[in-house]
């Protein structure tokens, strides 16, 4: 259908990557309209957008472009439920963020509004479209005290136990409070971006002075500049292993927008010391949502990234997990990473993530999750990479065919 997209890509797989925009162009309603008429299983393109949380953008896109009628009834229906599901909590879930920055306004602290939150309203533009869970908020250090306080008031209280950063060393090594609110919304608080072990060197304060406004309702909010948003969903998601295409479309909606700065774009990610997050993410958004980034900055990227061998190979194996059914295996993407304390530094976050995860109770439990020891995560760990060995296969036949590439190059 498209040579630029990654090849072994199903029907119901492009369809999903060519209808997960806001906005479909011409050429790409075409194209949309062309694997409609092919057989599909919809099934599977209701599990995979689904999964992927792309349901309501999908719905959206095919709506806007007089495409619903080749879906079929049933489908359609529950696709509509989704999106309008998915508009009933967000709806919820911004008249609570407006009491909240409201009573944090009142005690005098600045508040940035980070992720789903500030981008369905800021480059979305209908609170339908973007899937989200949390409330994440970033507060000057400073003022956290403050912070804090007003979630007492406000009925909120944090929930303990489920970081491995324990309480008492939260606020030395960690990044964020998570509360819960008498509704049941969750809301984070952050005061940095990462907690203090990470390898990148984040400024939480330059982040809020940078900080752009926004309407929220009527009143002014905040959220990250538009370079400072990018980094932080790359790196966001090269921890999560780029695991949601819905992440990609985040990436993808910002650059059509035509306001991103590249120059300084490059010069932050390079002081952040996120290249290789910013590299690869722009990297997927291009093959998969054929997101339009100039190729001076890849060009740009690359000269100091340097992708080798090993990263080209494993890169290749990450690609074969997007629009998936399930995640990338957490540790395939650190050897993306160059030096080893950072390989070191992106093992702990992973560890981190799924200590978290596993932490979490499962829907319908009760009680305070309880966490694994670091030794209990790392054995499972080896364990489930031993479980993967097809995955192991994957990767030295990918190293094996760029190896020969590089051979045929140099010749």
């Amino acid at each position: 259908m498209n040579e630029n997209l990654p090849g072994g890509l199903s029907d119901e797989q492009l369809l999903i990557a060519y209808s997960s925009r806001v906005v479909l162009t011409d050429r790409e309603k075409s194209i949309v309209e062309r694997l409609l008429r092919q057989d599909l299983d919809w099934d599977e393109v209701l599990t995979l957008s689904r999964r992927h949380l792309v349901t309501p953008l999908m719905y959206n896109a095919l709506s806007a472009s007089s495409l619903l009628e080749y879906v079929p009834q049933g489908i359609r229906e529950k696709m509509h439920r989704n999106t309008t599901g998915n508009l009933a909590r967000n709806m919820q879930k911004r008249a609570e963020l407006l009491r909240v920055l409201s009573a944090l306004e009142d005690k005098g602290v600045k508040t940035v509004v980070l992720k789903g939150n500030a981008l369905v309203h800021t480059i979305y533009g209908d609170e339908s479209l973007r899937v989200f869970g949390d409330i994440d908020l970033l507060v000057p250090r400073g003022r956290l005290e403050a912070a804090k306080t007003v979630m007492a008031e406000m009925g909120y209280s944090t929930i303990a136990g489920v970081y491995p950063v324990p309480d008492d060393q939260n606020e030395e090594l960690g990044c964020e409070w998570t509360y819960v609110g008498p509704a049941g919304i969750i809301v984070e608080i952050h005061w940095d971006l990462l907690d203090r072990k990470s390898s990148f060197a984040i400024a939480p304060q330059e982040l809020i002075d940078r900080s752009e406004a926004f309407d929220l309702d009527g009143r002014e909010a905040y959220s990250l500049s538009t370079e400072d948003l990018l980094i932080h969903l790359c790196i966001h998601q090269f921890k999560h292993h780029w695991e949601q295409l819905r992440d990609l479309c985040d990436v993808n909606e910002i650059i059509r927008q035509g306001e991103v700065d590249w120059d300084v774009l490059l010069s932050r990610s390079a002081l952040t010391g996120a290249d290789r997050c910013v590299y690869y993410t722009l990297r997927l958004a291009g093959e998969f949502l054929e997101t339009p980034v100039p190729d001076n900055v890849f060009r740009t990227f690359e000269s100091r990234v340097r992708p080798g061998v090993v990263s080209r190979s494993v890169f290749d194996l990450v690609k074969r997990s997007v629009l998936a059914h399930e995640a990338p295996h957490g540790f395939w993407p650190v050897i993306l990473v160059e030096g080893s304390g950072k390989k070191l530094s992106v093992i702990y976050e992973t560890l981190l993530l799924q200590s978290r995860s596993a932490a979490a109770p499962e829907a319908g439990e009760s009680g305070p999750p309880q966490r694994r020891s670091p030794m209990k995560v790392i054995t499972e760990s080896v364990r489930s990479v031993v479980g993967y060995r097809h995955l192991v296969y994957q990767l030295v036949s990918s190293l094996l065919r760029n190896l020969a590439s590089s051979r045929n190059k140099r010749t």
